[in-house]
Formats: structure tokens, sequence, C-alpha cells
């Protein structure tokens, strides 16, 4: 291939590669944050499985 056919290439290619990576390493890197165990908020957040917990935490009514 000639340098010219690479360069094109890159050039389309570029903007639907570099926006996956980036999103695949930031999956990753939150799941290595879990992992070490910086809390299960975090995984909560990741999952969406705290948003329900969270939303009938707020429907109760509270104390004084």
């Amino acid at each position: 291939m000639s340098i010219v056919v690479k360069v094109v290439l890159g050039a389309l290619l570029a903007p639907i590669v570099v926006p996956w990576v980036a999103r695949t390493a930031e999956k990753y890197a939150d799941r290595v944050a879990v992992d070490l165990g910086y809390g299960v908020l975090p995984a909560e957040v990741f999952t969406g499985l705290g948003y329900n917990s969270g939303q009938a935490k707020s429907a109760r009514p509270r104390h004084s």
C-alpha cells in the first residue's frame, strides 16, 4: 500500500476508531476501580441499580 492510501484510510477511520477506544478504556478503568475496592457506589452507577434504590429513598417522608 502506498503512503497516500494509508493516510486517507487513517483520516477516514480515525473519527470512528478513536471514540470507540476511548469508551472502551473508560469502561475498563471504571471496572478496575471497582475491583480495587473503591466502593459499591461506582458499581451501582455503572450498572444503573443505584438509581432505583435512590428513587425509593427519596419518595419516603423524612422525619426531623
